[in-house]
């Protein structure tokens, strides 16, 4: 994909209305309050290293402040 394809997806995109992704389930999320969340323990295996090992990516569990789902693509 090129810049003009990624421009002209945009501004399609930018046409359609807003659609809120859906919460797998929202009484479950509710429940990782602050302190759930930070026992949540991170697959060192999991890592991510995109641009090499001094910046690891290590992807957040969603909980009841950040309830919404983050569509993640990566690339080998």
């Amino acid at each position: 994909m090129n810049f003009e394809d990624l421009f002209a997806k945009a501004r399609v995109s930018a046409q359609r209305a807003y659609v809120a992704p859906i919460v797998p389930d929202p009484a479950l999320i509710e429940k990782v309050d602050y302190s759930a969340h930070w026992q949540i323990q991170f697959r060192e295996d999991a890592t991510l290293f995109p641009a090499g090992p001094r910046l690891p990516v290590q992807l957040f569990h969603p909980g009841r402040y950040f309830s919404e789902p983050v569509a993640i693509h990566v690339r080998d």
